[in-house]
């Protein structure tokens, strides 16, 4: 795969998130469908900690620097509607993720049991941020890398804090 020309470390690592996300939704399907307990207890176990951590700050980098330099610097229609898009998804996976992290740390698991109702609302959180993760890597970063006013703008966004 060949490395965007306008895309610097910072943009990358975004860009590269949601690959990781991709994998992640995955995994958890494939665990699933094979009925492979141990690795979805494994995967569930690990899921709340990183969706705290890493997913709201990605969700908070996207709209402090991203966000805002594709409004600055690409201000078409589309361009803001895709913006307005992405936000309110921002929106509805951050209040899922707080109640998904809440029924993940309570939740009593053991190895032959799994909370099939955290499941069943795990399943669908995870599907929305992964179309969520496509649209973005298919829209956004595309669009990012297209316009080298984008990248600076992001550039000196991100130097100056």
């Amino acid at each position: 795969m060949d490395i965007p020309q306008n895309i610097n470390n910072a943009i990358l690592k975004q860009s590269n998130e949601h690959k990781i996300i991709l994998d992640y939704v995955s995994r958890f399907d494939t665990a699933i469908m094979n009925k492979k307990n141990d690795e979805l207890l494994a995967l569930i176990r690990h899921l709340a900690p990183f969706l705290q951590k890493d997913l709201i700050s990605h969700f908070e980098m996207e709209e402090r620097f991203f966000f805002p330099a594709i409004l600055h610097t690409l201000p078409s229609e589309e361009n803001i509607k895709t913006v307005l898009r992405l936000q309110y998804e921002h929106g509805i996976l951050t209040r899922d993720l707080h109640w998904m992290t809440q029924a993940i740390e309570r939740a009593k698991f053991q190895q032959a049991d799994i909370d099939q109702e955290l499941l069943r609302y795990l399943r669908p959180f995870l599907h929305a941020l992964k179309i969520h993760a496509r649209i973005e890597i298919v829209e956004l970063f595309p669009l990012i890398d297209r316009s080298e006013a984008c990248t600076d703008w992001i550039t000196r966004q991100i130097a100056t804090g």
